[in-house]
């Protein structure tokens, strides 16, 4: 199971939109995904409103979620919903007070433990490709669990200098907690740039800084880029994946092609890129 995460300390920058179109784009190639969710459902903005409706619709209202996983107290499995993309654990209102223990290994760990006791007792016919994670924008313990989970990190990201200036100030940040607690480096696979509109101006003034940035952390940017497109807020309006209601926008073609050419990084050209360029690819 590949592990994915979808993170930037600035809100309005995409990861959970990123989190969910990937998924669907994901599951229509063939690939099982399971989506986890570390966000907290009242303070998040409208694409959390849809995971609220997804994990929230089950009949049991005493099923255990995300926070009961993350301490130790359920399984995985108990707290799986099915969603239209695949599974996902249970959001909880009561998540961020994971922020509240002390930052530690031990708190650190807490996601990862779970997935890797999840993985040890999941069939390898029924485990997850993918697992998805959509990191909070705040939220110190649980960004730590997911870079302490993910096997790569992906960098949402706007062309406003203040999105791209965030995800520098969190590289930072994350570097000195895992060497705070002793944990080993994630791969940053790259930056993905979205809600690209037609600003020319703004495009030549923030690709410079974004191309800096990328070369900083011994990454790159996604030749594909997320356009702008109304489609994709009227599906999440609708609690939905923009590849049920506009399968032919232009969010749902740029979606499908970020996850083809990643796929083909993945199984071909990632490390042939990696060596060429004698990136460190990890943070």
């Amino acid at each position: 199971m590949r592990i994915i995460a979808f993170a930037n300390q600035k809100g309005g920058t995409g990861k959970t939109t990123c989190a969910i179109e990937v998924c669907e784009a994901l599951f229509r190639r063939g690939y099982r995904v399971l989506l986890v969710s570390l966000c907290n459902p009242p303070s998040s903005l409208l694409c959390s409103e849809i995971f609220e409706r997804l994990s929230f619709e089950s009949d049991d209202a005493e099923k255990p979620t995300i926070y009961e996983a993350l301490l130790g107290s359920c399984e995985i499995e108990r707290a799986l919903d099915t969603v239209s993309f695949g599974q996902m654990i249970r959001m909880s209102n009561r998540i961020e007070r994971i922020d509240y223990l002390p930052t530690c290994t031990a708190t650190a760990m807490l996601l990862k433990n779970a997935l890797n006791q999840f993985e040890s007792r999941t069939a390898n016919v029924e485990l997850p490709h993918f697992c998805i994670l959509d990191c909070p924008s705040a939220g110190k313990n649980r960004a730590l669990n997911a870079l302490a989970a993910a096997d790569e990190v992906i960098y949402p990201t706007t062309l406003v200098p203040s999105s791209i200036k965030a995800i520098e100030i969190m590289n930072d940040h994350w570097d000195d907690l895992r060497n705070r607690c002793s944990l080993p480096r994630t791969a940053v696979r790259g930056l993905l740039v979205n809600q690209v509109r037609a600003n020319r101006v703004l495009n030549r003034t923030s690709m410079p800084l974004l191309d800096q940035l990328a070369k900083q952390l011994g990454t790159r940017c996604f030749q594909t880029q997320i356009r702008h497109c109304d489609a994709l807020r009227q599906a999440h309006y609708e609690y939905t994946s923009v590849f049920t209601t506009a399968p032919d926008c232009r969010a749902a073609i740029d979606f499908d092609h970020f996850v083809a050419e990643y796929l083909y990084e993945r199984e071909a050209g990632f490390e042939l890129f990696e060596r060429t360029h004698g990136f460190k690819n990890s943070i």
